[in-house]
Order: structure tokens, then C-alpha cells, then sequence
């Protein structure tokens, strides 16, 4: 099930964005960037995110928990109308089109605000997610290095 998420999901929501981190970060990012990556920061980071109105978060809850959720807003770039922020999915609930059905709910949130099309920034050496925006219709462009790693934007537009 995908709904808006509440403050309520807060603590469910940091516990899956550190979880992802780790799963899906670790041997591409330095040890220091992953373990700097707590609960306590992303509770006080998504409390911020879902208090300000112009940012969306849905989460997908299966099997009595939450497993994912994803996060979107105007875009942060001139002529990036949209913007996903987060897409996280645990991975023990990939590959179940769970994934696909999150970028669906982004997209049509996305489309209602009329912040389309839509964009996202995914790490350059994260192969896995690289592959994933590509197989649900996400175009890669250029390449911008944030944090001291190169990020590739990926754009969607509408079909």
C-alpha cells in the first residue's frame, strides 16, 4: 500500500532511508559518509522535509511495515520543473514492481502540481539504481560532481 506519508512515519522513514544507505552505498561511498548516516539526523531531516508544503513524501508499507517511500518537490535547477528527491526501497521488498509503482505515485503527484517534467540525481557508480531509472523510462544526462562524487541527472519526460 502507497499513501502520503505523516509525521507519524518519520522514525519508519529514517530507519529505511539509513537502512538503503547501507545496502545500497556501501563499497561506493567512503565508510565515513555511510556511518555518518544515522536514524537521529534523517528523523530530524524528514521532520523538516514533511513540514514544509511544497514537498510530497509517500510511503509503501507491506507486510505490517514500511519498506520504502519516496520524496518529491519543484525542481532545485532552472528548467527542472520537478524533482524526486529520495526513492528508497529496502531491499528485500526490490523486485516485486514496488519500485515501478513508487515512481508512478511521484510522477502523477508530480504531473498534478504541474512540475513536469521530472528529474532525479543518482550516483554515477551506483550501477543497480543507474539501471533501474532506465528501465522505468528515466533518460541520463549530464554529470555534476556533488560532495566530491560524480551524480548523473536522469529526466523524464511525458510520453
Amino acid at each position: 500500500m502507497i499513501r502520503r506519508a505523516t509525521p507519524d512515519d518519520v522514525p519508519a522513514m529514517a530507519a529505511v532511508h539509513v537502512a538503503c544507505w547501507r545496502e545500497a552505498y556501501t563499497g561506493l561511498m567512503s565508510e565515513e559518509v555511510i556511518a555518518a548516516m544515522t536514524v537521529e539526523r534523517r528523523v530530524a531531516m524528514w521532520t523538516d522535509v514533511l513540514s514544509n508544503p511544497e514537498r510530497e513524501a509517500f510511503v509503501l508499507e507491506l507486510e505490517g511495515g514500511l519498506v520504502g517511500f519516496v520524496c518529491i518537490g519543484p525542481g532545485r535547477e532552472v528548467g527542472a520543473p520537478g524533482e524526486i528527491y529520495a526513492l528508497y526501497l529496502l531491499r528485500k521488498a526490490q523486485g516485486r514492481g514496488l519500485g515501478r509503482a513508487l515512481m508512478d505515485t511521484a510522477a502523477t503527484a508530480l504531473k498534478a502540481r504541474g512540475w513536469w517534467p521530472m528529474r532525479l540525481w543518482v550516483l554515477e557508480t551506483n550501477e543497480r539504481a543507474k539501471g533501474f531509472y532506465a528501465a522505468v523510462g528515466g533518460t541520463p544526462s549530464r554529470i555534476q560532481v556533488s560532495d566530491g562524487e560524480p551524480h548523473r541527472l536522469y529526466k523524464w519526460m511525458l510520453p
